[in-house]
């Protein structure tokens, strides 16, 4: 069984306040979820620095952070996937995108869900279940760039929620997550606390099938 964990710097495992700093693979949360789950299961980190949902956003050396640009790619070369973990949107808040969390979860189905299951799916060995998870709320005045975000960031749960429920996909909030000293990293407690929530989702969706 493999699950692949799609984020950006909070799925790498960005430590806060820091430049390159990143958590050890004993609290980035999809090596803690591949722990809890056990013998049989891979968790593929594909996390990457200031990825954004849909957002342009050039950043050199390493280019753009597009992540609907990179989406097929990165299933296909990891393909069969039995769940893709979705946790995107921090870095589409930015002043500088004028994006709401609405925006983000109608872009999440368009190039996401619907990309994958209308345009991928005959072409991949598993069609993956999808968890969509929302991402912590911002505190603006911790992190430059992002002027409005926290009160647009409160609605991350209801926005993506409701993505899951119409799509048939699962949902993860963001109520166990909490940011470190910089507004916007989650903590490694917060790693270790969403790792648990997702793990008790899955053995429940398992349960199902």
């Amino acid at each position: 069984m493999r699950i692949l964990c799609y984020g950006d710097s909070n799925t790498w495992g960005a430590v806060p306040s820091t430049i390159n700093d990143r958590f050890d693979e004993n609290i980035r949360f999809p090596k803690v979820l591949n722990k809890l789950l056990g013998e049989g299961w891979d968790v593929a980190e594909e996390g990457l620095r200031a990825r954004t949902v849909a957002c342009d956003d050039i950043k050199e050396p390493k280019g753009n952070r597009n992540g609907a640009k990179f989406f097929a790619q990165c299933v296909f070369s990891h393909d069969p996937i039995d769940y893709i973990i979705l946790m995107l949107g921090t870095n589409d808040l930015k002043f500088k995108f004028n994006k709401t969390c609405k925006d983000l979860a109608q872009n999440l189905k368009i190039h996401y869900i619907d990309f994958l299951r209308e345009k991928m799916a005959n072409y991949l060995i598993v069609c993956p279940k999808i968890i969509i998870v929302a991402p912590c709320i911002i505190d603006e005045t911790k992190f430059e760039g992002f002027d409005g975000a926290t009160e647009k960031s409160k609605e991350f749960n209801l926005y993506y929620k409701r993505l899951a429920e119409l799509e048939n996909c699962y949902f993860v909030s963001n109520e166990c997550l909490e940011h470190g000293s910089d507004g916007v990293h989650l903590t490694s407690q917060s790693h270790k606390k969403l790792a648990k929530e997702i793990y008790k989702l899955i053995e429940e969706i398992d349960r199902e099938d």
